[in-house]
């Protein structure tokens, strides 16, 4: 089944080479698609940082479509850092910048180094730090977000009759 189709049985893959990974001595796996490219990790999408733009499996490349690679796509954008997404061979990951991690939960995850190979100095580099950074400001309400990104949410009437209904902010992520 396509890991484009949000469904428990695609968790397994992810779950096996996760536990894989873990017995090599890795924190996360960075799964390959059936043509040998990169697609993305287990539960989250997969960025590179390549001459300061940012590059990310196609759709087409066995991901999860995921709202959360969407929005730093989005993010992209607004800082006006270049984007491409097409096929990512295997060995641009060690030759990258920087590589990061989206997701859900995963948030923005740096990657500082793939298969006992540093990447940069081994810490998080400036471009994974703004685009971290601006994606938290959005998630958590710091900043400002762009027309459409904020969906009012209404409190249920509790409480005395007549209660006010009190408006919340939700970011879209």
């Amino acid at each position: 089944m396509s890991p484009r189709v949000k469904a428990s049985a695609n968790y397994l893959n992810g779950r096996v080479a996760t536990v894989d990974a873990r017995l090599k001595g890795f924190d996360l796996p960075i799964l390959l698609s059936e043509h040998g490219k990169v697609s993305e990790g287990p539960g989250q999408n997969v960025f590179l940082v390549r001459n300061g733009s940012l590059v990310t499996p196609r759709r087409t490349d066995a991901i999860l479509e995921g709202v959360t690679r969407d929005t730093i796509m989005r993010l992209a954008a607004q800082l006006e850092l270049g984007l491409e997404e097409r096929a990512v061979d295997p060995t641009e990951l060690l030759v990258a910048d920087e590589v990061f991690f989206v997701g859900t939960l995963a948030e923005v995850l740096p990657v500082t180094e793939i298969d006992n190979y540093r990447l940069g100095d081994g810490h998080p580099g400036p471009i994974t730090r703004r685009i971290q950074s601006a994606y938290d400001s959005l998630v958590r309400g710091a900043g400002g977000a762009p027309a459409g990104w904020h969906t009012p949410v209404y409190a249920g009437p509790g409480g005395a009759a007549g209660a006010q209904r009190r408006h919340r902010s939700v970011a879209r992520t």
